[in-house]
């Protein structure tokens, strides 16, 4: 069932099970085990032993208990009467394994089941202030060169000083030891770049009747504004941390976690 289900190949299904604390619990594994229940070659054994025509019938069986579906009263058919009976005795044995579970003194429900939360890693440039806000600012530029239009906007496009803005950025960014006035004094540099970068911006999408950009540029323009207003409130309040603050304007779904044992 976990192999058609998941569509893997009998190595996948094998690695499936031997990694994933779910399906071993749907298993009616007693607890989480890192050991393979089996070699994946014994499945290829089953269904060469069994034949296919038995074996696709069971596993129809099992998908229909599964899934809960049921073939309508007016086209039934031998086979289906066939799988019924297959289902209805399946869940004789279930009942029965239940009542027997209950006699034993053991609950159906074993309790309550705890997942640790866990970390995955992650290909993001290491989140520092200074590097997202310059990321945002070549980001806000690619836009504005998408977005203007000399019949629009006339022949001179807005200054965005972006020549200046990487060599500001390239400045502090090259050193080895940077003092915390530095950093404070670039950061503010860049965070005013940007602003100007959006201000302009929205400018040049007021000019169009309908939205020009593309759903992934209009993400972009939305975490940008976002990581701007997150950096200008650290800013004013002192402070290094903000809630769900945005560290990846590619990935601003990514949420890093302090590295502990």
């Amino acid at each position: 069932m976990v192999k058609h289900m998941l569509k893997d190949s009998d190595e996948e299904t094998i690695q499936m099970v031997t990694e994933n604390l779910y399906i071993q619990y749907f298993l009616g594994y007693e607890s989480f085990t890192s050991k393979a229940p089996f070699d994946s070659s014994l499945l290829l054994e089953i269904r060469k032993g069994m034949g296919m025509e038995q074996l696709n019938r069971i596993n129809e069986v099992i998908y229909q208990a599964a899934m809960g579906n049921r073939a309508a009263d007016t086209d039934k058919t031998d086979d289906d009467s066939d799988n019924e009976n297959y289902i209805k005795h399946l869940k004789e044995l279930q009942d029965v394994h239940v009542n027997e579970s209950a006699e034993a003194g053991t609950p159906n429900n074993r309790g309550r089941m705890l997942v640790d939360a866990t970390a995955c890693p992650q290909d993001i440039a290491y989140p520092t202030d200074l590097g997202l806000l310059n990321a945002s600012r070549e980001k806000c530029e690619e836009i504005i060169d998408k977005l203007f239009t000399p019949m629009l906007h006339g022949a001179v496009k807005s200054r965005i000083y972006r020549e200046k803005a990487r060599k500001a950025y390239l400045s502090i960014a090259k050193k080895k030891n940077k003092t915390r006035a530095e950093l404070k004094t670039a950061i503010g540099r860049q965070l005013r770049y940007v602003k100007r970068d959006l201000k302009t911006i929205d400018i040049l999408l007021s000019s169009f009747a309908k939205n020009p950009l593309k759903e992934k540029d209009g993400a972009y323009v939305e975490t940008i504004r976002r990581v701007h207003e997150q950096q200008t409130y650290m800013r004013r309040n002192k402070t290094h941390s903000v809630a769900e603050k945005v560290v990846s304007i590619h990935q601003p779904h990514v949420c890093p976690l302090v590295r502990r044992k």
